[in-house]
């Protein structure tokens, strides 16, 4: 079996889900970009009306300038959003791989105790809610119940936590884009005949300018992307914990898993299997003589 260890260095457990939110945080990053480029277009504008002889040259260098600094920044965002999507949705599908593979135990009737995740993994939530649903059919039987925290809305403050995601984007985005321009201006203040001094002299006020007005334009629309990009997998979550909650409550629940290309339908399939051998674990309680109630058996259960 594979052990915590081995499962802490495996990082691309589900390429889809993993990619998926890099593309969306590049596309953040991409926006960022474009919001900081036009920004700074209007901050050398305005930049240019100040200066005198050399207006007209500093206005041809600008497309330049700003065509620099935004291909060079998307090319070393392009690896670090690609990281950051990786590692920011492993917390999430690391513990999905982890239920997975727990209920895909039990539904093959192995002896095994409650899933257990890491602390900086998200979905605690879950764990202990599936560790109620497996209770009946886990080896660990008579071990007290497992508590499970009552929350409203976890997905909620999950969707939260992963819009701080793309919200550090922004500012991250903006300053690395910043500094490049930066550097490209500071190289062709040199260059212009007359007010190339003047120009220097500018180009703190410019950056912070620009950098202001950049991020006030690009984190409502990257927190946006953020939601967007993650609906679908903690829409999908959600259907789990509310049949859950329902199955535990006695309710005649049901979980979809129509489509394969839908998010986590790995989990949803496991969970309706364990689902059924639960059920049939409490008909057969319920009509066996009182006392006589089945212990877990070693052997799979078939609907």
């Amino acid at each position: 079996m594979t052990t915590a260890h081995q499962r802490r260095k495996k990082k691309l457990i589900e390429p889809g889900l993993q990619f998926r939110l890099a593309f969306f945080i590049f596309l953040a990053a991409c926006v960022s970009t474009l919001a900081q480029t036009l920004t700074l277009r209007h901050e050398l504008a305005q930049a240019g009306a100040t200066l005198g002889r050399d207006a007209g040259l500093l206005a041809q260098r600008v497309p330049d300038v700003l065509f620099q600094s935004a291909t060079i920044t998307l090319l070393l965002l392009l690896p670090v959003s690609l990281t950051m999507g990786i590692l920011r949705m492993f917390r999430i599908v690391g513990p999905v791989y982890r239920f997975r593979v727990h209920l895909g135990q039990i539904a093959r009737g192995e002896k095994v105790g409650p899933c257990a995740i890491r602390a900086s993994d998200d979905l605690h939530y879950l764990k202990e809610r599936l560790n109620r649903f497996t209770r009946a059919l886990r080896s660990d039987e008579d071990a007290p119940s497992t508590t499970v925290r009552e929350e409203e809305q976890p997905e909620a403050r999950l969707q939260l936590r992963l819009a701080g995601t793309f919200l550090l984007v922004a500012p991250l985005t903006v300053l690395v884009n910043l500094i490049v321009a930066t550097n490209v201006l500071g190289r062709l203040a040199p260059e212009l005949p007359f007010d190339g001094f003047a120009l220097k002299t500018q180009i703190p006020e410019i950056a912070l300018a620009s950098f202001i007005n950049a991020f006030l334009i690009s984190a409502p629309l990257t927190i946006v992307i953020g939601i967007l990009a993650t609906r679908g997998v903690l829409q999908r979550l959600r259907e789990v914990r509310t049949f859950l909650d329902g199955f535990h409550r006695g309710e005649d629940v049901e979980l979809s898993n129509v489509s394969h290309r839908k998010p986590l339908h790995g989990l949803v399939e496991v969970v309706n299997e364990v689902a059924t051998l639960v059920q049939e674990r409490k008909l057969h309680n319920a009509s066996a003589p009182k006392g006589a109630e089945s212990r877990p058996s070693t052997t799979r259960c078939r609907a």
